[in-house]
């Protein structure tokens, strides 16, 4: 019999990220975007970068310079806050808000 290699493809390699919006004041999502990805551009650094963001002092107390994939994963899904110009109307507070991503 024929196997479909398209499907085993698509299910090991492509898949769908999700980005919110959601209101800083009262944590409602303002907005969602689901988008079909085929990779992640993981940010790659050092201990040395200085940018290693919450696992930074795990890594700092144990004296490893080593990054896991983890930590790129923690990274790429890390919430933003938006900047005044990403502020928003929410609806449940019925007011403008800090909004992050």
């Amino acid at each position: 019999s024929e196997i479909n290699h398209g499907s085993v493809f698509d299910s090991v390699f492509f898949g769908t990220i999700e980005s919110e919006i959601k209101c800083r004041a009262c944590d409602s999502c303002l907005s969602a975007i689901v988008e079909p990805f085929c990779d992640l551009s993981l940010e790659v650094y050092s201990h040395e970068d200085k940018i290693l963001g919450k696992n930074s002092e795990a890594l700092i107390k144990n004296g490893s310079n080593q990054i896991t994939l983890e930590q790129c994963l923690d990274r790429f899904t890390h919430i933003e806050f938006l900047c005044s110009e990403g502020r928003r109307y929410c609806e449940c507070c019925k007011s403008t808000n800090d909004t992050s991503k």
